[in-house]
Protein backbone atom coordinates (compact mmCIF):
# COMPACT_ATOMS: atom_id res chain seq x y z
CA UNK A 1 0.00 0.00 0.00
CA UNK A 2 1.18 3.31 -0.97
CA UNK A 3 1.21 5.84 2.12
CA UNK A 4 -1.46 8.90 0.73
CA UNK A 5 0.14 11.33 3.90
CA UNK A 6 3.59 12.16 1.85
CA UNK A 7 4.97 14.88 3.51
CA UNK A 8 4.55 16.60 -0.08
CA UNK A 9 0.79 15.78 -0.29
CA UNK A 10 0.48 17.23 3.61
CA UNK A 11 2.37 20.25 2.49
CA UNK A 12 0.34 20.84 -0.40
CA UNK A 13 -2.92 20.62 1.30
CA UNK A 14 -1.63 23.27 3.87
CA UNK A 15 -0.92 25.80 1.02
CA UNK A 16 -4.32 25.12 -0.87
CA UNK A 17 -6.06 25.73 2.70
CA UNK A 18 -3.83 28.57 3.53
CA UNK A 19 -4.68 30.14 0.09
CA UNK A 20 -8.33 29.76 0.52
CA UNK A 21 -8.31 31.32 3.53
CA UNK A 22 -6.11 34.58 2.67
CA UNK A 23 -9.34 34.43 -0.27
CA UNK A 24 -11.72 34.44 1.63
CA UNK A 25 -10.69 37.23 4.58
CA UNK A 26 -9.36 39.46 1.37
CA UNK A 27 -13.31 39.32 -0.48
CA UNK A 28 -14.10 39.94 3.00
CA UNK A 29 -12.18 43.08 3.65
CA UNK A 30 -13.33 44.26 0.43
CA UNK A 31 -17.04 44.11 1.11
CA UNK A 32 -16.39 45.71 4.41
CA UNK A 33 -14.47 48.66 2.93
CA UNK A 34 -16.80 49.47 -0.07
CA UNK A 35 -20.14 49.74 2.64
CA UNK A 36 -19.80 52.78 4.44
CA UNK A 37 -22.09 53.44 7.20
CA UNK A 38 -22.37 57.01 7.62
CA UNK A 39 -23.05 57.59 4.28
CA UNK A 40 -25.49 55.21 4.30
CA UNK A 41 -26.97 57.01 7.13
CA UNK A 42 -26.96 59.98 6.04
CA UNK A 43 -28.65 59.27 2.37
CA UNK A 44 -31.35 57.13 3.98
CA UNK A 45 -32.19 60.50 6.23
CA UNK A 46 -31.88 62.94 3.44
CA UNK A 47 -34.28 60.47 1.29
CA UNK A 48 -36.56 60.30 4.47
CA UNK A 49 -36.57 64.05 4.81
CA UNK A 50 -37.25 65.01 0.56
CA UNK A 51 -40.67 62.73 1.12
CA UNK A 52 -41.53 65.83 3.78
CA UNK A 53 -39.80 69.10 2.63
CA UNK A 54 -38.70 70.47 -0.25
CA UNK A 55 -35.06 70.44 0.02
CA UNK A 56 -32.40 72.01 -2.36
CA UNK A 57 -31.88 69.89 -5.00
CA UNK A 58 -28.39 71.61 -5.96
CA UNK A 59 -26.49 70.47 -3.02
CA UNK A 60 -25.47 67.92 -0.59
CA UNK A 61 -26.54 68.86 3.36
CA UNK A 62 -24.50 68.84 6.39
CA UNK A 63 -26.25 65.68 8.15
CA UNK A 64 -25.33 64.84 12.34
CA UNK A 65 -27.04 63.14 14.91
CA UNK A 66 -27.76 64.86 17.83
CA UNK A 67 -26.27 62.97 20.93
CA UNK A 68 -26.09 65.56 23.52
CA UNK A 69 -29.40 67.99 23.63
CA UNK A 70 -28.25 69.49 26.90
CA UNK A 71 -25.82 71.25 25.24
CA UNK A 72 -28.10 72.74 22.95
CA UNK A 73 -30.81 74.06 25.63
CA UNK A 74 -29.77 77.13 25.36
CA UNK A 75 -30.41 77.26 21.83
CA UNK A 76 -34.20 77.87 20.66
CA UNK A 77 -34.05 76.07 17.72
CA UNK A 78 -33.32 72.89 19.33
CA UNK A 79 -35.84 73.48 22.09
CA UNK A 80 -37.79 70.66 20.83
CA UNK A 81 -34.92 68.19 19.52
CA UNK A 82 -34.34 65.36 21.57
CA UNK A 83 -31.47 62.99 21.29
CA UNK A 84 -30.88 60.87 18.60
CA UNK A 85 -33.04 63.46 16.20
CA UNK A 86 -30.71 64.44 13.06
CA UNK A 87 -29.95 67.82 12.01
CA UNK A 88 -29.61 68.62 8.10
CA UNK A 89 -27.65 71.92 7.01
CA UNK A 90 -27.83 73.03 3.72
CA UNK A 91 -25.54 75.99 3.87
CA UNK A 92 -25.87 77.27 0.00
CA UNK A 93 -29.88 77.29 1.01
CA UNK A 94 -29.28 78.50 4.92
CA UNK A 95 -31.60 75.96 5.84
CA UNK A 96 -31.74 73.85 8.96
CA UNK A 97 -33.66 70.84 9.39
CA UNK A 98 -34.60 69.00 12.78
CA UNK A 99 -35.85 65.21 12.05
CA UNK A 100 -37.12 62.57 14.08
CA UNK A 101 -36.94 59.10 12.46
CA UNK A 102 -38.62 57.30 14.71
CA UNK A 103 -42.15 59.20 13.95
CA UNK A 104 -41.01 60.63 10.73
CA UNK A 105 -41.87 63.82 11.51
CA UNK A 106 -39.66 67.11 10.81
CA UNK A 107 -38.97 69.05 14.12
CA UNK A 108 -37.94 72.34 13.04
CA UNK A 109 -36.34 74.26 10.19
CA UNK A 110 -35.54 77.09 10.04
CA UNK A 111 -33.02 79.73 8.48
CA UNK A 112 -29.23 79.24 8.99
CA UNK A 113 -26.84 81.88 9.72
CA UNK A 114 -23.53 81.33 8.37
CA UNK A 115 -20.88 83.53 8.93
CA UNK A 116 -20.30 85.03 5.85
CA UNK A 117 -16.77 86.64 7.63
CA UNK A 118 -15.07 82.76 7.95
CA UNK A 119 -16.51 82.10 4.26
CA UNK A 120 -14.40 85.96 2.83
CA UNK A 121 -11.56 84.77 5.25
CA UNK A 122 -11.28 81.14 3.69
CA UNK A 123 -11.60 82.64 0.33
CA UNK A 124 -8.97 84.76 0.71
CA UNK A 125 -6.71 82.19 1.80
CA UNK A 126 -7.34 80.17 -1.53
CA UNK A 127 -7.36 83.29 -3.63
CA UNK A 128 -3.62 84.01 -1.94
CA UNK A 129 -2.19 81.14 -3.52
CA UNK A 130 -4.11 81.89 -7.14
CA UNK A 131 -1.96 85.34 -7.24
CA UNK A 132 -1.57 88.75 -7.25
CA UNK A 133 -5.21 88.73 -9.41
CA UNK A 134 -7.02 88.31 -6.85
CA UNK A 135 -5.13 90.72 -4.27
CA UNK A 136 -5.65 93.00 -6.74
CA UNK A 137 -9.55 92.16 -6.73
CA UNK A 138 -10.16 92.04 -2.64
CA UNK A 139 -8.40 95.39 -2.72
CA UNK A 140 -10.59 96.79 -5.55
CA UNK A 141 -13.32 95.50 -3.00
CA UNK A 142 -11.95 97.27 0.49
CA UNK A 143 -11.94 100.70 -1.37
CA UNK A 144 -15.54 100.44 -3.14
CA UNK A 145 -16.29 99.08 0.51
CA UNK A 146 -14.83 102.56 2.19
CA UNK A 147 -16.15 104.62 -0.53
CA UNK A 148 -20.11 103.72 0.63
Amino acid sequence: MKKFLTPTTVLSVIIVILILVVGVLFWKYQNAKATNPAKETSARIIQKVAKLYMVPTNEEPTVAQIQDKSKLDNQEFFKTSENGDYLLIYQKAKVAIVYREQINKLVNVGPVNIDDQANQNQENQQGQTAGAQTEQSSESNESNESNE
